[in-house]
This record gives structure tokens, sequence and C-alpha cells, in this order.
């Protein structure tokens, strides 16, 4: 009765299309749909017409907010995608630079250490391999800072032994 064909379209633009189809032959309808037997069942095409299209202006302006904040995403990306590869760039330059400048100091060590990678911009070499990038330990700061309200007896005596009294010092001194 409502010309609905073939299955219902999981995409939402093919269920507006839908929907539209059926409101049109709704409004378009000639003839009155036959009593039912059913007793509280009525059949009001205008009815069922304005509804379905009320639906069908809400998705579709659902569907515009949607593609708008698709649009945008795809902007952010693009822009977080080309900051990036910028810092990836000044990354390999800023690292070449120093490594260059440490070798021509004698500092291969450290040379090494700043090496940039090849195959993950933006890391170091150091990085790659596993080796301690010099970045802190988290859980021995973890660690420290539960034990930071209770006072270490060998801390607590090399600052003793530190500071020393300015009477001792020059004494020592002859």
């Amino acid at each position: 009765m409502l010309a609905i064909s073939g299955d219902t379209p999981t995409e939402p633009s093919g269920l507006i299309v839908q929907v539209r189809d059926s409101v049109n032959f709704l409004e378009d309808l000639k003839v009155e749909p036959p009593a039912h037997d059913v007793p509280g069942i009525e059949l009001d095409p205008p009815t069922i017409a304005g509804q379905l299209s009320a639906d069908a202006d809400l998705l579709d302006g659902t569907l515009v907010e949607v593609n708008e904040a698709e649009k945008q995403a795809d902007g952010t990306r693009q822009a977080k995608n080309e900051a990036i590869t910028a810092y990836d760039r000044k990354f390999l330059r800023v690292a070449r630079v120093a490594e260059s400048l440490f070798h021509f100091a004698g500092m291969h060590e450290l040379a090494d250490r700043v090496r940039p990678s090849t195959r993950r911009p933006g890391r170091r070499l150091a990085e790659e391999n596993g080796e301690p990038t010099g970045e802190p330990d988290t859980q021995a700061v973890e660690a420290q800072a539960d034990t930071a309200g209770e006072p270490d007896d060998q801390a607590v005596e090399a600052q003793t032994d530190a500071v020393s009294d300015p009477a001792d010092a020059s004494s020592t001194d002859s």
C-alpha cells in the first residue's frame, strides 16, 4: 500500500529517500483506505504522512550536523598530521646538527644518543634500540614519592657531613 519495495535501507540518506517517497505516495493517495475490523485501529494517511515528513526532516537535519562534524574532524586530522610532519622535519634537522656538533667536540657517546632514527621520524635511534633515554624512571619517581615523608638516615648523615662547622674547617687547613 505504501509503495515500499525491497529491504529498508541501512544508510540514513537512503532511508530519507524511502520515507520521502512514502510521504509523497500517502499525500497523493486518492482512494480511501478500507475500513478495518479491528477496533481501535484507524488509518489516516495525511496524519501518517505528516509524522513521517517531520521524522525525515529531523533525520535530514541531524545528517547535516554529522557531515559538518566529519568535515571539521577531517580538517583537525589534517592539521594534526601537518604539525607532526613539520615537527619530524625540524627534529631531524636539529638532531643531525646536535649529532655533528657532539662528534666535532669529541663527545661520540652523546652523538650516538642524539642520532635521529631513520625508521621512525621524530625519534632518536637510542629510543628505537631500547637504550636509556635519560628520562626519569617513573617507577623510581613513584617509589621516591612514597618515601618522601620519611627521612633517610644515610641522606641525613650525608647532609650533616657536607655542612661543616667553620671552626672545624679552619683547624683542618693548618
